[in-house]
């Protein structure tokens, strides 16, 4: 491919992409944070789960309920713009 048209294809592409954001074609996943959550402003941070479901010794296998309702609630909030783990 000729470099020229490598480039008149990435214009003609990044043209249509600019259009169909507009219309809402494109998933909302790729607008940006402050489009879908102005009045979401925390960040929730949660670490070391260790899911080896398999060991006895895991702790996920007395507490997926409780991770699960965490999540759910998480979720659920108003206020949380994103989950970080």
């Amino acid at each position: 491919m000729k470099r020229r048209d490598f480039l008149k294809g990435m214009a003609v592409t990044g043209a249509a992409a600019s259009v169909a954001g507009g219309l809402g074609i494109i998933p909302t996943f790729f607008t940006p944070r402050t489009a879908h959550a102005a009045g979401r402003n925390k960040l929730v941070f949660i670490s070391d789960l260790h899911m080896n479901v398999d060991g006895t010794y895991s702790w996920l296998v007395k507490h997926a309920l409780d991770l699960a309702r965490f999540l759910n609630t998480v979720n659920n909030r108003d206020d949380v713009a994103e989950l970080i783990i």
